[in-house]
């Protein structure tokens, strides 16, 4: 069944595809507790090293930024950014709230792209005057695997515009990826003029067509969500089950039926990861910056331990973990992420204590769209 572009409002999608149990227990919950926008997405940034995501990621945050910027570092991992307002551009006095990923380009970290990429998200995809090197299929063929119903939006990041600059074919890929819905727009990010403001609208657009954006949720989910966000803000890193039930018990949600598909919705908008089927599923990650760095300081490192690059003893991560700050648990929950049961980062050799990073090897390629599961 193709439910891309489908009319049903009510209930979310996601919802939908649980069966039919959890549309009888979204209507349930609805009936008792009327409803709630949460008016929320992400906004993902991705493309080729030194396309100028990062300067997109810092000019949303603040367009006034000076660029080119020779301070500006490439992004190592992922960088993250909340709550950037947005102006619905179908509802008069709504505020939409983006949070915004910019992803690390290079080879190596795109393996972190299929455990962060879900549906119903709004990517945008930059390219340069080197647009001829941007690996479109790639990025569409990623994008549409891990994330059906998204929208896209292809950025052409050209300082000092030229008039002989060839567009993007649109159509091509809109035939090829049906399931995506595809836009195009060239811009300047080293000027606030008219084809910046073009973008800030056609983000709006993008974001104001999401089906998230509209759809109503149980009221009781966006005050649950209320309470998570004020445990993100005090550093809190994740909650165990109990814990979350805890916090739903609290607010009359008492039954597993009216917590467990809140905790798929908010894995879907972004603001939690969970993982049911694995190992971790007795945790609820509620910041996932902590998660990103931990994995990049494996993937940037060709020298974790005394062994040739691609393995490494699981004593000298943690002890290259613990430096940075993180706790035991921490660095047991980091390392069960990485195996193969959930993230496929590494492998455990014969039950000992030693690990193999098969991208590190020196033969080893980039990931190919194809082989990347679809979750």
């Amino acid at each position: 069944m193709n439910l891309f572009k489908n009319p049903i409002k009510e209930p979310p999608l996601g919802i939908l595809k649980e069966g039919k149990e959890a549309v009888l227990n979204w209507f349930k919950q609805i009936d008792e507790q009327g409803t709630e926008y949460l008016y929320e997405a992400r906004i993902i940034i991705v493309g080729e090293p030194g396309s100028g995501k990062t300067t997109l990621f810092r000019k949303l945050k603040d367009e006034n930024i000076p660029v080119p910027d020779k301070n500006q570092k490439s992004t190592h991992g992922i960088n993250i950014s909340y709550n950037r307002e947005f102006n619905h551009s179908e509802k008069n006095d709504c505020v939409l709230k983006a949070h915004i990923w910019d992803f690390g380009g290079q080879d190596i970290q795109k393996l972190l792209h299929q455990y962060f990429f879900t549906s119903d998200n709004l990517y945008i995809l930059v390219c340069d005057q080197r647009s001829e090197k941007t690996r479109f299929d790639y990025w569409f063929e990623i994008i549409s695997r891990l994330s059906k119903k998204s929208q896209v939006l292809i950025v052409r990041n050209l300082l000092e515009l030229k008039s002989a600059a060839q567009a993007f074919n649109v159509s091509e890929y809109e035939t090829r990826f049906s399931n995506i819905s595809i836009k195009y727009i060239d811009v300047d990010f080293s000027k606030n003029d008219t084809r910046w403001k073009l973008l800030l609208e056609e983000i709006e657009n993008s974001l104001s067509d999401l089906d998230k954006i509209n759809e109503p949720v149980p009221k009781l989910w966006k005050v649950v969500r209320s309470d998570i966000l004020a445990l993100k803000e005090k550093n809190k890193k994740y909650l165990t089950l109990t814990e979350f039930q805890n916090i739903c018990e609290e607010r009359e949600l008492k039954e597993e039926d009216d917590y467990l598909p809140l905790i798929k919705y908010l894995h879907r908008l972004g603001f939690i990861l969970y993982y049911e089927e694995s190992a971790l599923s007795n945790h609820i990650f509620i910041n996932p910056d902590w998660i990103t760095q931990g994995l990049y300081e494996v993937l940037k490192s060709q020298a974790i331990s005394n062994k040739d690059a691609g393995f490494f003893e699981k004593d000298e991560l943690f002890k290259k973990w613990q430096k940075k700050g993180y706790k035991l648990e921490e660095r047991n929950l980091l390392l069960n992420l990485m195996l193969k049961d959930k993230f496929d980062i590494c492998y455990n050799l014969n039950n000992s204590e030693t690990y193999l990073v098969p991208i590190l090897l020196s033969d080893s390629k980039q990931p190919r769209p194809k082989d990347v599961a679809l979750r």
